[in-house]
């Protein structure tokens, strides 16, 4: 082999060395969300396919990028979340959450308690939630608390889970729910 040739190998292994390195870094469990802000009163927080397996903290510059009257989705699809913890605050008014495809089994009693517009916390109960969308399907869920609060619901996605019978706290939404996804549960037809 000629040097020439040479020195194009040890480049090459060089550049495949470093692009492995980075691209480990840049996938690090736990790793940043990143924000896309499509005009002024619309952003997404992207945390989906991170390969986490608990709720991130937000990045530093969403207070800043967001707007109190804006619309703010939040995507935690794909990853190994089984327990919804508290999440931090995000600006916005209107709120899309999505945690499809992952493993949650429990949402905690004050995970949406630091959304500001998601209506006020008290005695493990909240009043009504701004909340617009959310996505749980494809989760290990097998019921749905009635401390969520979801009286403005319009789209809620429950398919893909461990649900026997529609869960109760549905009822509560009222008029505002549109759009109901429950297909794929185990649904007990006798009781």
């Amino acid at each position: 082999m000629n040097s020439t040739n040479e020195n194009v190998l040890v480049i090459l292994c060089a550049l495949f060395f470093s692009a492995h390195a980075a691209s480990e870094g840049d996938d690090d469990k736990g790793g940043p969300c990143e924000i896309f802000v499509q005009d002024v009163n619309n952003l997404t927080l992207n945390c989906s396919r991170r390969h986490i397996d608990k709720i991130p903290t937000w990045p530093a510059t969403l207070e800043t990028q967001g707007k109190e009257d804006g619309h703010v989705r939040i995507t935690l699809f794909n990853n190994s979340i089984s327990n919804v913890t508290q999440l931090a605050p995000v600006p916005g008014n209107r709120i899309a959450i999505s945690f499809k495809s992952n493993k949650i089994v429990e949402i905690e009693d004050d995970a949406f308690r630091n959304l500001d517009h998601m209506g006020s916390y008290k005695d493990g109960v909240y009043s009504d939630i701004d909340l617009e969308t959310l996505n749980l399907g494809y989760n290990e869920i097998h019921s749905l608390d009635k401390y969520l609060g979801l009286s403005y619901l319009r789209q809620i996605d429950l398919s893909g889970n461990f649900f026997l019978n529609v869960p109760e706290s549905l009822s509560l939404v009222g008029d505002s729910l549109q759009y109901l996804t429950f297909n794929n549960n185990p649904l007990d037809c006798q009781t």
